[in-house]
């Protein structure tokens, strides 16, 4: 009930006519794309980390980061240090791991706006 995979989409604009539609049967696909309500993702990707072969620093908080030639420092709060060659900052809008490693987000406005909502129909949306 909570996962749902897009077989097709349809956008209607503000203009009368104005309409976009993808089909993942036209395009030869099985889906466009798949959505999965947030909370049961983040509980099946928490459960994969604890079952899986993954040393798991949490909760934690960064304090340092410094990214050499060959490989990025993490320091935590509590002192202990990670090394990788790669560092993902995966930690949102005002990233810190970002902010940290001097790199610069041009964030603008684009005048689209989006509407996520849970609503009941009257008749079957065939994943559309």
């Amino acid at each position: 009930m909570r996962v749902q995979a897009v077989a097709g989409m349809e956008i209607c604009g503000d203009e009368p006519g104005a309409r976009l539609a993808f089909s993942a049967y036209e395009t030869g696909v099985a889906a466009l794309a798949h959505i999965v309500e947030s909370g049961r993702l983040q509980h099946a990707l928490w459960q994969t980390l604890q079952d899986g072969d993954v040393r798991l620093y949490a909760p934690a908080q960064c304090a340092g980061l410094e990214i050499g030639e060959r490989a990025a420092t993490l320091t935590l709060a509590d002192g202990t240090t990670l090394t990788a060659r790669l560092v993902v900052g995966a930690d949102g809008a005002q990233s810190w791991v970002r902010q940290t490693a001097g790199r610069h987000a041009d964030a603008r406005r684009y005048g689209q706006l989006g509407v996520v909502a849970n609503f009941a129909i009257a008749r079957p949306h065939r994943g559309i």
